[in-house]
Formats: structure tokens, C-alpha cells, sequence
């Protein structure tokens, strides 16, 4: 329903707000509008907020949307530390960090709405883990719904979801069978309201064909720190870049929430949150393994890369550095696990976190 100008959406250096945001809506002429074909509504969840405010106008309802991500994203941090026992000092920092998340700040620099809503994720691992000791049918329809509007925030989080959700399940068939069934149940009506948009897609499917890509080889990036092809280097989640780039595609974990996220381990509940965040990092790192822009030898294609080179569908993924979004949901989460075992331990140290 946004369709960017030619110089895409960035700040206004004399308004302090972002321009360029188009509609699409119109029948007048628009820069850089598509004609010839249909655009499909990559991130249709959007319309919840969209719809009430697109009578303020569209500049104004694009920045509305990028606070209701940003909201979202703390409150799903705090919902789901308070769910596996943080205190409220530790889901603050959750919060805080969520809101604040280098993902998050570089998607929204970068105007890649489809990434905004990991908040979403949150929420729905907070329900399934509530379902887990509740079995209540209330829970089972929170999970149903908040995993509705993730996967209605584009295809790549409907991918990424579903490697997330395997390790949720299993988590809950391991606490509780019949938590695990009605998650089944409600994540399969979860899905229904994507079937008409991806016969949308699959009836348009010539104009992505030129964006399939197939199993890459594994060369030398020289750019590994600021475009992240196929992947990002690991050492990206580790280094943060401070040089100024045309399009923020960082990845950057954070190293205070990594070292909280460390502390987390030292709960049954930060070492669940910890392990579910992992496979989706191994998935952000792309087809092949790089450590300052050089293949690891001896390493054959990661879990992404066998994706690729396996299943025809994967091979619409590209920017697989995209799954870090969803992966610091679950860092995040051990994060604030971690820092109320900080603050147990070290009380005064509330005012530093």
C-alpha cells in the first residue's frame, strides 16, 4: 500500500520526518509506480494500523507504523520475559533492548516493512509457553492469532516461522502432549488467511522469477561488512560497524545483550530461549559459513544452502540475513532471563541495567 519514490524513504534532514512514502491507492501518476502488472501486498498485517490512520496522510501514517512496530516489538519482549520468569527489572531490559535492536533499527532505516514486526513472534512464544501450563483454549487462540499476523508480515517471516516453530513445538511436546496438540490445531488455522495471497503470488510468479537464486559458490566478500549476500559473515553478529552505509543490513546481536543472554544459561528457562534463537542465526549466516569475508574450508553448504539447493520454493530466498530478526526474539528473551540473575545476584546494579 506504500509504494517508495525514487529516492526511497529517508529522513528529511530540514523536518526530521521521512517523505516519499507514495500510496499506491490513487489513479493519479506516481514516480516509480509499477504499471503492467499487479503489485501483491507483501505485508498485508499492516493494514491494522494503516487503515485507521490513512486519513492523516501517508507520510505521517508511515511513521505511525514504524512507532507501532517499535511499540510492539518491547511489549512482546516484556510479555515474554514475564512468561518464562524474568522480574520486571529484567523484562524492562528486554524491552528496551527489543525496541532498540540493531535488526530493527536497520530495517527501518532501510524502509523494509515486511522485517518490522517481530513483536508478533514474541507474543506467540509467550502464548504457547503459557498454553504449555495453562491447556487453556484462550491461549491456544492467542497463539493462533499472534502467529496469524507474523506470518501475515511477509513471506520470509511464514519461512522463518516455520523453522521457529519445530523448536517451539518440540519444547511443548516435551512439557505437555496436549499443549502441543492444540498448537497444532490453532497454528493450522493460522495459516488459512495465506492461501489466497499465495495463489496471488503463484498466479504472478514470472515477475520473481529473476529473483530466485540457486546454491552460490563459495568465494571471498571482500564488502562481507556492509552487504551481506546470500548470508551474513559471522562475525557480523559479533562486531558492530560504525562506518555510514546507503542501506543499514546489520545483524549486530549486541555484545550486553549477548553477555546477559550468557548469564540466561544459568536458567532452564534462558537455555530454552538460548537454543531456540540459535538454528535461526545459523540460518541468517546463509549457503556457505564466512569469517571476515573468506568460506570456511573443509565446511560444506550451511543449513540454508541445502535449503537451496533442495527444495525449489527456498531458492525465493535471498537475503537469508533476514532471519537474525526473528532470532533475537529468543536472544532477547534470554537476555532478560540473564539480567534478572544479574540483579538477583547484584541487586545494586539495577540503575546500571
Amino acid at each position: 500500500f506504500f509504494f517508495q519514490a525514487e529516492d526511497g524513504i529517508r529522513d528529511d534532514l530540514v523536518t526530521g520526518v521521512q517523505t516519499c512514502a507514495l500510496p499506491i491507492c490513487r489513479a493519479t501518476p506516481l514516480r516509480n509506480l509499477p504499471a503492467g502488472f499487479p503489485l501483491p501486498l507483501i505485508d498485508p498485517v499492516h493494514l491494522l494500523w494503516w487503515g485507521p490512520a490513512r486519513l492523516l496522510g501517508p507520510i505521517l501514517t508511515w511513521n505511525l507504523g514504524i512507532a507501532f512496530d517499535v511499540a510492539l516489538a518491547a511489549i512482546g519482549a516484556w510479555v515474554l520475559a514475564r512468561e518464562v520468569g524474568a522480574g520486571r527489572a529484567g523484562a524492562t531490559v528486554g524491552a528496551v533492548a527489543a525496541a532498540c535492536a540493531p535488526f530493527l533499527g536497520g530495517m527501518l532505516e532501510f524502509s523494509i516493512s515486511e522485517a518490522w514486526p517481530t513483536g508478533w513472534l514474541a507474543l506467540h512464544a509467550a502464548a504457547l509457553l503459557r498454553l504449555s501450563r495453562t491447556n487453556a483454549p484462550r491461549d491456544a487462540v492467542a497463539a493462533g492469532a499472534s502467529l496469524s499476523a507474523f506470518l501475515l508480515s511477509g513471506w520470509y517471516h511464514v519461512a522463518f516461522a516455520a523453522v521457529a516453530e519445530v523448536s517451539l513445538l518440540t519444547v511443548l511436546a516435551v512439557r505437555n502432549r496436549r499443549a502441543a496438540l492444540l498448537a497444532l490445531g490453532a497454528g493450522a488455522v493460522a495459516t488459512l488467511p495465506l492461501l489466497p495471497l499465495w495463489r496471488q503470488t503463484q498466479a504472478h510468479a514470472e515477475i520473481w522469477a529473476p529473483r530466485l537464486s540457486s546454491l552460490t559458490r563459495a568465494e571471498t566478500y571482500a564488502d562481507w561488512a556492509v552487504n551481506p549476500r546470500f548470508g551474513t559473515d559471522l562475525l557480523n553478529l559479533f562486531v558492530p560497524h560504525l562506518d555510514a552505509v546507503p542501506l543499514a543490513r546489520t545483524v549486530y546481536v549486541g555484545l550486553a545483550v549477548l553477555v546477559l543472554a550468557l548469564l540466561g544459561l544459568a536458567r532452564p528457562a534462558g537455555r530454552v530461549l538460548f537454543a531456540l534463537a540459535v538454528p535461526l542465526y545459523v540460518l541468517a549466516l546463509g549457503h556457505w559459513l564466512r569469517v571476515a569475508g573468506d568460506p570456511v574450508g573443509g565446511l560444506g553448504p550451511l543449513p540454508a544452502g541445502w535449503l537451496v539447493g533442495t527444495f525449489p520454493t527456498a531458492r525465493a530466498i535471498s537475503q537469508w540475513y533476514r532471519a537474525a530478526g526473528p532470532a533475537s526474539v529468543f536472544l532477547i528473551g534470554a537476555a532478560s532471563v540473564g539480567a534478572s540473575v544479574l540483579l538477583e545476584r547484584r541487586p545494586r546494579w539495577t540503575w546500571l541495567l
